[in-house]
């Protein structure tokens, strides 16, 4: 389980990177 919430966070930090949160805006 912790393995996934790491990969969840990696992917939510790569789209903040990425396109700056517009996705979760």
């Amino acid at each position: 389980m912790k393995k996934l919430i790491q990969e969840f966070e990696k992917f939510l930090i790569g789209e903040k990177d990425a396109s700056k949160n517009t996705i979760f805006a």
